[in-house]
């Protein structure tokens, strides 16, 4: 094993007994007998991987295709059928598949027990309880067997335990939308906190905007098996195109549907242009902005459309615009590139960190390239919960028994 690698996986194939029917007297047979054991299609399929450690992996696939599986090898859950996977140092799994809890243990004792199985002496594992309440919200429960949990209490139990109880590689199943919103973005700020102390982390999510924030590489599993792996940027974008044909295709769409000898246009680049107040790709809400997008090969024909969407770091979709939609025609000529440039006048977001999501499609409405995050900024402004949007706003008074506005205050820049 790597002396910097955290996480090795060499060939790793993890296959599952198939039943071909007969009941109890099959099962028995296949106990007496193994050499009978009918061996079904494998989970996960010649895997050779190496995570450093600090690194972030994420891992993305449809359902199905071994993600989960995987990360129960990493745990040790699971003996490779053929190959061998080594785990360097403590390991923390985070999966809906299991929250191993003690279910007639209190909360408070389920956190004492979690941390004393991660190596921690009693009183470490007995000072968890006030980071544990902090972060499940879960306080006025710790002191009740949780058997009389809901499902939802029960796992925002297990993953606040995992997630404070320390560890060297954290391995986090799908998890990151278990609860409210207030407890998923305490789960995300932990998460960005034992990235930045250097925890060695693997993520599983359908969520490609997660992918995208926290992990350095991504591995897109395909049938068990090793479809790409590389930048996230660009294995989230080529999986989510091949999702969006599927799509296309269950909707009866044609594959081949762009017009015979024409090419696709593919996105080549994206660039903002933003005022010059802004600073390091900084810009104050209500500031103008550009986005250009340079295609390259050649048009797909009347009605191609580029579709360019603005999200929240967090993944909200918060604006979106349609080339084809909006009435604008893409040019229809030969030349291997074009440049074409979406004005936004005023970009009334609240501050936060966005990113840019960039599409091209047929005029039958087939994607042809997907880039997600092919640019990112930032919005400034006034602290304070408002929301997504902030829009030109203004405060008005009435006086009972009159109908005259008193302005009494003024948001935004006027228009």
């Amino acid at each position: 094993m790597s002396g910097d690698a955290a996480i090795e996986l060499k060939g790793v194939t993890q296959r599952f007994p198939a039943r071909a029917g007969g009941g109890l007297i099959r099962s028995l047979r296949e106990r007496l007998f193994p050499s009978e054991r009918l061996e079904g299609r494998p989970a996960i399929a010649d895997v050779t991987l190496s995570v450093g450690r600090g690194e972030a992996l994420g891992v993305i696939g449809s359902n199905g295709s071994g993600k989960s599986t995987l990360l129960r090898v990493m745990a040790g859950i699971l003996a490779p059928t053929r190959g061998t996977a080594k785990v360097t140092g403590r390991v923390a799994l985070m999966s809906d598949l299991g929250a191993g809890l003690e279910l007639d243990f209190t909360g408070r004792e389920n956190v004492a027990w979690g941390g004393c199985v991660r190596g921690l002496s009693r009183q470490a594992a007995e000072q968890l309880v006030a980071a544990v309440e902090e972060l499940s919200g879960l306080a006025a429960w710790m002191d009740t067997p949780v058997r009389f949990y809901s499902a939802g209490m029960q796992l925002r139990l297990a993953f606040s335990i995992a997630l404070t109880a320390g560890c060297d590689v954290l391995l986090v199943d799908e998890v990151l939308s278990v609860g409210d919103a207030v407890f998923q973005a305490r789960c995300r700020e932990r998460l960005a906190r034992l990235r930045r102390s250097g925890v060695t982390l693997v993520l599983v999510s359908h969520g490609l905007y997660d992918v995208h924030r926290y992990c350095d590489r991504a591995l897109w599993l395909q049938d068990g098996a090793v479809r790409m792996l590389g930048d996230p940027h660009g294995v989230a974008s080529a999986y989510q195109l091949e999702v969006s044909r599927q799509l296309e295709a269950a909707a009866g769409r044609a594959e081949g549907s762009l017009a015979p000898g024409r090419a696709a246009w593919s996105v080549a680049a994206v660039r903002l242009e933003l005022p010059a107040s802004a600073t390091r790709g900084t810009l104050s809400a209500g500031d103008p902005m550009v986005i250009e997008v340079e295609l390259s090969g050649a048009s797909a024909g009347p009605g191609a459309a580029v579709g360019i969407g603005i999200f929240r770091d967090d993944g909200l979709f918060c604006f979106g615009a349609n080339s084809a939609e909006d009435g604008f025609v893409l040019p229809d000529d030969a030349s291997a590139t074009q440049t074409v440039r979406l004005e936004l006048q005023r970009l009334s977001l609240a501050p936060g960190n966005y990113f840019v999501n960039v599409s091209t499609a047929a005029s039958s409405g087939q994607v042809t390239d997907f880039k997600l995050g092919a640019a990112s900024f930032r919005v400034d402004g006034p602290p304070g919960d408002r929301g997504v949007c902030s829009p030109p706003a203004r405060w008005s008074a009435v006086q009972i028994g009159s109908t005259r506005l008193a302005p009494i205050l003024n948001r935004g820049k006027s228009s």
